[in-house]
């Protein structure tokens, strides 16, 4: 009985620790495998251009750039290596000596120091990304095909894998332009990734065309301009921001597009989904010069001329007025003075009342350009005596 007993103990043990032993296998893997998404992928991004291995030359990105001369070949050909918003990077790039190189869509991965047994992805806050995970050579595989996670019969110990990061390399988008590899191990060797390669990412360019508002109006007819590429660019759009937020366009392209402007300041941008690219700046006067009033552009202020005849004069007497209003586009003028009130026109002279003090006489005309006013004084002097 005790014998059975122990038999039975050491089996209960060797289950649990089994147990144990798969169940932190599954969670290591878990840990290795698990990737922060990267932030602010604004949609799929192709990359172009080339990468070197000195094993086995160039290596084409995209069929954009894929002819002898970096020619676009895609009529023949399409294939690319895209990042997708959720930061995997698939597809296809192709080198003349080996054949198709596959990003996305394998399993099975080696066990590399520094790197995670994932697919090939990016890691970081775009656009400054960090390559992670496996591509493989279709050579290396099974069948020499692209689909299968067996290792090729014929290629002797090359199984075709690439490491895109290790504890002493790796690429990163913010050094594209300078070299940085991955690892092919055999046939492949180190590979630059960054030399020569790049993103085909959003981008845009936006121009237009100001106006200014002619008086008496609120808003004056510009236009605007825009490309936003690549082709393949996810919900392209034109935004006005600035005022009265409003979506004007969802094409990718548009050529001198009519757009109503506000005095101010006029901005629009160009965008890919909610992500701007680039923006424009249309600032917009009155034709006048002036300041809005009430909402619209004014018009210039009238040059109002008022002159007194007799500049001084005795105590009681009476003096002509003369004046003359230029450039009068809208609005009342109206004369103040001793024994003057009323609107007037545009030139004219009347007699004063009366006059006993120092007066001023004066012309205030008031329109879209506010009010204007203009003065001239008389002085009095006594009545001679008899004596």
């Amino acid at each position: 009985m005790s014998y059975l007993f122990r038999a039975l103990q050491n089996y209960i043990l060797f289950v649990v620790i089994g147990l144990t032993i798969i169940i932190s296998g599954l969670v290591g893997v878990y840990f290795v495998s698990a990737q922060t998404p990267p932030v602010g992928i604004p949609s799929s991004i192709e990359m172009t251009g080339y990468a070197w291995s000195s094993n086995i030359g160039w290596i084409s990105l995209n069929c954009k750039t894929g002819g002898a001369t970096g020619n676009d070949i895609c009529s023949t050909s399409n294939y690319q290596v895209k990042l997708n918003p959720t930061g995997e990077l698939i597809g296809y790039a192709w080198s003349s000596n080996i054949g198709w190189i596959r990003f996305g869509g394998l399993s099975k991965f080696p066990t590399v120091t520094g790197n995670s047994a994932v697919n090939a992805s990016m890691t970081g806050t775009y656009p400054n990304l960090t390559f992670n995970g496996w591509a493989r050579a279709c050579a290396g595989m099974l069948g020499n095909g692209c689909s299968s996670a067996g290792k090729s019969l014929t290629a002797g110990s090359w199984d075709g894998w690439i490491s895109l990061k290790g504890s002493n390399y790796g690429v990163s988008t913010a050094k594209f332009g300078t070299p940085q590899y991955v690892w092919g191990s055999d046939v492949v060797g180190w590979v630059d990734m960054s030399s020569r390669a790049s993103w085909d990412a959003p981008r845009a360019t936006i121009t237009g065309t100001s106006c200014m508002i002619l008086t008496g109006q609120s808003e004056c007819s510009g236009k605007i301009s825009w490309e936003i590429n690549p082709t393949t660019v996810s919900n392209p759009n034109i935004y006005r921001l600035v005022p009265s937020p409003t979506q004007l366009s969802t094409q990718r392209v548009g050529v001198g597009v009519p757009v109503i402007l506000k005095h101010g300041a006029n901005i629009f941008l160009a965008r890919t989904g909610t992500t701007e690219l680039s923006r424009l700046l249309l600032t917009v006067s009155c034709e006048s010069g002036q300041v809005m009033n009430a909402g619209i552009c004014p018009n210039p202020p009238p040059t109002i001329t008022i002159k007194a005849e007799q500049p001084v004069v005795r105590i009681g007497q009476t003096v002509t007025i003369t004046w003359t209003i230029t450039n009068l586009l809208d609005g009342t003028c109206t004369l103040s003075g001793t024994g003057l009130t009323g609107t007037v026109t545009t030139s004219g002279n009347r007699s004063s009342g009366p006059i006993n003090n120092y007066n001023k006489f004066g012309i205030s005309c008031t329109g879209s350009f506010g009010t204007v006013t203009a003065k001239d004084a008389v002085e009095v002097v006594p009545s001679a005596q008899e004596i």
